[in-house]
């Protein structure tokens, strides 16, 4: 799972499959591409990757039970995530 964080406003927000999410201040946005795989994401954003499997075991356990989620910030130039410049802004994100 890929989390937008915008690090002027503060915003988290979940991306969406073809779906733009803005931050609060629009100064930040994401989206996943149609695999639901690779995040495009333009302005400040900062993209945070959450273990898929420790976010299902934490829904599973319940929120009776604390449960630990492995994080990490994604690097610009890694192969899952498209950095955007405004030249090549889409309004719909579909690759």
């Amino acid at each position: 799972m890929k989390l937008l964080f915008c690090p002027r406003c503060g915003d988290v927000k979940k991306l969406k499959v073809n779906r733009k999410r803005w931050c609060s201040c629009r100064s930040s946005w994401g989206a996943y591409g149609q695999c639901g795989e690779r995040a495009f994401v333009g302005g400040d954003a900062i993209i945070i990757g959450l273990h898929n499997r420790d976010v299902a075991e934490g829904v599973n356990r319940g929120r009776a039970e604390r449960t630990t989620l492995r994080a990490w910030m994604f690097e610009k130039d890694h192969p899952r995530v498209t950095q955007v410049t405004e030249s090549n802004e889409p309004d719909e994100v579909t690759a």
